[in-house]
């Protein structure tokens, strides 16, 4: 591992130019798409964390979270489900179908960037698998967990009890969500920037080693670029290649690159393995490019984009 830590640094020397072009590219689009549509659900989020003894009823949790999840998408969803964990103390089970069902992208990356590319009725079609298939993954998950022999223990709530703490004054709950979601948004930006960095250094190995292949492959490159950091990878897809299928793209926005999958991690605690996550993250991407194909073949339309 030191060895591959110190060959990476070697190539960001070496592709410097391209390094920090990278770094400034996710900076940018952190600030202009990620952190206006992160910060004030963030700030939400830890405030209901504050405020509330969080919900006795395990529908309630659900309801609330899945809710929450779709509309400010991961990570968002992913720290408010640890704050829920946090007083509730929630089963195996329950946490890992959660984790499944609200670990989405934000719906403005589809409402938004997707739409201004490929149309408002596409993007819609994608949020809507995206959306599903979310689901999908994490009732998999629950019938699963429920069918395997001898998981009493894994599947049954937890039985110790969490005090609730006072609640707090207006000021003192405004002030702790806006420190806790500024260390986040940092976080989250770090997470952006490793993935971007490490991005740019295997597409700059490639087109240096393979320079034909490269440039008569840019879309090739793209997906990979998606798989890594899948904001800047999409968009760079559909430049690349504007006649991309509405599958692939489904299935890269739901596996959401190892990026989101990194942020994630950074809110989550040892009840999920970093292994498991990515499991959930595949399972998820798979199950919403089949959900794709079955819409379109119900609903043909052209794609106008193309």
């Amino acid at each position: 591992m030191l060895g591959l830590c110190m060959f990476l640094t070697l190539l960001m020397m070496l592709f410097s130019a391209k390094t920090m072009f990278a770094v400034h590219q996710a900076a940018e689009v952190f600030t202009r798409s990620v952190m206006p549509a992160l910060f004030p659900t963030m700030i939400a989020g830890s405030l209901i964390a504050h405020y509330s003894p969080h919900f006795k009823k395990r529908t309630n949790i659900f309801v609330f979270e899945i809710m929450f999840g779709f509309m400010a998408g991961s990570p968002a969803s992913i720290r408010q489900l640890a704050l829920i964990n946090q007083q509730q103390n929630l089963s195996q089970k329950d946490y890992c179908t959660l984790l499944c069902m609200s670990g989405v992208m934000s719906p403005m990356f589809f409402t938004g960037a997707l739409a201004s590319r490929m149309g408002s009725r596409n993007a819609f079609a994608l949020l809507f698998c995206h959306w599903a298939a979310a689901l999908l993954t994490g009732w998999g998950y629950s019938w699963w967990c429920r069918s395997r022999t001898g998981s009493e223990a894994l599947c049954s709530p937890q039985t110790i009890p969490k005090p609730t703490p006072p609640s707090p004054t207006f000021a003192t709950a405004l002030t702790s969500a806006i420190r806790e979601t500024a260390l986040a948004q940092l976080s989250v930006l770090g997470a952006m920037m490793v993935f971007s960095v490490l991005a740019a250094v295997i597409r700059e190995c490639l087109v240096h080693l393979f320079p034909v292949w490269a440039a008569s492959h840019t879309s090739w490159l793209a997906v990979g670029w998606s798989l890594m950091e899948v904001g800047g990878g999409v968009l760079a897809l559909l430049e690349s290649d504007p006649a991309s299928p509405l599958w692939l793209i489904c299935g890269l926005c739901s596996f959401g690159g190892l990026s989101i999958w990194l942020q994630n991690l950074l809110f989550l605690d040892a009840k999920t393995h970093p292994a498991e996550l990515l499991g959930f993250r595949m399972l998820h991407g798979v199950l919403a490019m089949i959900l794709c194909v079955v819409v379109q073949f119900f609903t043909p339309a052209p794609q106008p984009w193309a």
